[in-house]
């Protein structure tokens, strides 16, 4: 298109210079000949020749521009509505430089807006990011009421049987309730017997207080031991005979007479019976545990000169304790101390540990017999361990020679069985 151009250019000078050429040729000609046109003088004929080229040049160029260009044709012929056009064009270009102000404007606010909005966005996704983490905070939450509330709702269940259940204890409970009032009146009838009886009760326990004690409670009066293996027949007669020597050691001891009584250990009933039928109900029972048996009497409260005498019995499995040579407790004594000291060391090894050591393993303590003394130190309980005052007091003057510490070693003397009694050997240990 530009090699077009440059050409059509080149075509138009040169035929202007040829039309200019060819005028000024034919003006000389005119002008030499003198030739006049239209009337006019040479001269003037002339100029009009120069004038008619200079139009022909023109038109020749303005032809070929408008042949070739629709672009000059249409700005020759149609210039007055170009120019209305362009200033229409114009004033659409400034009402359009208006708009493009006013869209510029608007994407300016637009943009400014789209900020904001990207900035509440961001607000909004961490406050969505927020709530929806509340949300799961408040679901976990109602997971976990929900689930306090099945909970809640099986324990209202169980309390609702349960007010049921204490509903119908209730109503049972009214009933037992009538029937403790009409028990209360008969009971209040017998506090009313029982406390003229409390009254000579007390009258006589005052009296009694005075008196000595012929038996302490859960004394051991007297002991035998009965091989069940034996007939019936045999272990009555067995049985006879010790009943009667209670009943002959009470009366010894200054009571009026006795009172037999056997303590179920299961219910903890007491069974009074009279003094013939006690061998019977004692033969049952040693029969019934077989083998070896101590039956033992025992005083079940503390008796006074002149009053009942009650006495349970008691049934042990005659077993065998301690073999002769048996070591039943040991003590250090300190030789430094004085003799007295020393038998007082020996005393309290014989109460505070033979004694309770025996009682642990199933030894029974001997009984003391009427009228005689009782220990000069007695323990808490009965006394288990026979050793003679000689012995310890030849013990204890052995320990003081000694002038150092030395380990006493107390042994059973022989084999020992429940029965009893328990023989003791004190003896300085070899260190």
């Amino acid at each position: 298109m530009k090699e077009y151009g440059i050409l059509l250019i080149a075509v138009l000078v040169a035929v202007s210079g040829l039309i200019a050429y060819v005028g000024d040729v034919l003006g000389r000609w005119l002008g030499r000949r003198r030739v006049s046109i239209f009337g006019l003088r040479p001269r003037h004929t002339a100029m009009v020749i120069s004038v008619v080229v200079g139009m022909l040049i023109a038109g020749w160029t303005l032809g070929v521009a408008m042949a070739v260009s629709r672009t000059v044709r249409d700005a020759f012929t149609r210039v007055v509505a170009l120019r209305i056009k362009v200033g229409s064009l114009q004033r659409q270009t400034a009402g359009l430089a208006k708009q493009q102000h006013a869209l510029r404007n608007q994407v300016e606010s637009s943009r400014t807006a789209a900020r904001q909005a990207q900035a509440e966005r961001a607000k909004a996704e961490s406050e969505r990011i927020k709530a929806q983490k509340a949300l799961d905070e408040q679901r976990r939450k109602l997971v976990s009421v929900s689930e306090k509330l099945r909970q809640k709702s099986k324990e209202y269940g169980r309390a609702e049987r349960a007010v049921w259940q204490r509903t119908a204890e209730t109503f049972v409970a009214e009933r037992k309730v009538r029937s403790l009032e009409q028990q209360r009146g008969r009971l209040e009838r017998e506090i009313h017997d029982l406390s003229s009886w409390s009254e000579r009760a007390a009258r006589s326990l005052a009296e009694i207080s005075k008196a000595a004690l012929i038996a302490h409670a859960d004394e051991p009066l007297r002991s035998v031991v009965v091989d069940a293996t034996q007939s019936r027949q045999e272990i009555r007669g067995a049985l006879r005979g010790f009943a009667d020597s209670v009943g002959q050691d009470a009366k010894s001891r200054g009571a009026s007479g006795i009172s037999l009584a056997v303590i179920d250990r299961k219910s903890g009933k007491v069974a009074v019976y009279r003094q013939g039928a006690v061998p019977e109900v004692l033969a049952n029972a040693v029969s019934a545990a077989g083998g070896s048996v101590v039956v033992q009497a025992i005083s079940m409260f503390n008796a006074v000169k002149d009053e009942t005498l009650w006495v349970d019995f008691r049934l042990f499995r005659n077993r065998r304790i301690f073999q002769k040579g048996d070591v039943i407790a040991e003590t250090v004594i300190d030789a430094s101390m004085s003799e007295a000291q020393i038998l007082a060391s020996l005393v309290s090894l014989l109460r505070d540990k033979v004694g309770p050591q025996a009682r642990d393993k199933g030894v029974l303590p001997s009984p003391i017999p009427a009228g005689a003394s009782r220990p000069l130190l007695p323990s808490a309980d009965m006394p288990v361990g026979e050793v003679s005052v000689e012995e310890l007091l030849n013990l204890a003057r052995e320990i003081r020679k000694t002038g150092e510490s030395v380990r006493v070693v107390a042994r059973a003397l022989a084999d020992t069985w429940t029965a009893g009694p328990l023989k003791v050997e004190l003896a300085v240990a070899a260190s």
